[in-house]
């Protein structure tokens, strides 16, 4: 009793007696008072960054600038017309046409482009054979001085008719496509187009109202003649 009443004597006059304050509250008043000091660190600092650049006000779209283009000369694709040399009618006086599209259109300048041509058509004609019973070539030509001059007199949006042999040339956008007229008349009201598919990328016609059949390809076909005559 005497050894334990001594130590804590002893005890108490190193500690002044003042009571001893355990680890963990030690520690938890340290970490109290750190974070105290680190908010009253980060409040000043964003009051004085708050008070010297505010933060930007984005426009609405009432207060949006409007940028205006004025007087462009650029023309998008497909924009003018189209336009038919010796031209051709059908025996109900029907006259015969094609579409062509914006990407046969495309590929069509590129080509002329990349080979300096602005001779360059794309002639279309139908023949027997195939699987089906009719089917069609499509390649590249150059057109011929005649045909040039042909273009060069017609400057109307439909040009007048002309000689019943001659091929119906359509031109569009400064590319053309020559057709004979056996093969308008097959192939009146459909569309010219140019396709990329896994066995490659070709010039095809597709749409044809008068088709009755095809095969998987679409090279050859069979034609509705009852369809074509009404």
């Amino acid at each position: 009793m005497l050894r334990s009443k001594l130590t804590q004597a002893s005890v108490r006059h190193i500690l002044g007696a003042r009571p001893l304050t355990p680890p963990t509250q030690l520690l938890s008043k340290n970490l109290t008072n750190s974070l105290l000091r680190y908010q009253s660190t980060t409040t000043a600092t964003t009051s004085q960054s708050s008070g010297s650049s505010p933060e930007p006000t984005p426009l609405s779209s009432k207060t949006r600038p409007k940028t205006t283009f004025k007087n462009s000369s650029v023309k998008t694709l497909n924009e003018s017309p189209l336009i038919i040399h010796n031209k051709k009618y059908s025996e109900s006086g029907k006259l015969l046409t094609l579409k062509i599209s914006a990407n046969a259109i495309r590929k069509l300048q590129e080509i002329a482009q990349e080979d300096q041509n602005d001779k360059l058509a794309l002639k279309i004609s139908v023949e027997s054979g195939g699987c089906h019973g009719f089917q069609y070539n499509l390649h590249l030509v150059d057109l011929d001085e005649s045909q040039l001059s042909q273009i060069a007199s017609n400057s109307a949006t439909v040009a007048q008719e002309q000689d019943e042999d001659l091929d119906c040339i359509f031109e569009k956008d400064n590319t053309r496509i020559i057709i004979d007229s056996s093969s308008l008349q097959i192939l009146q009201d459909s569309t010219v187009d140019y396709t990329t598919e896994l066995i490659g990328s070709m010039f095809k016609v597709i749409d044809s109202p008068y088709t009755s059949s095809a095969c998987g390809c679409g090279s050859s076909f069979d034609v509705d003649f009852d369809k074509i005559g009404q």
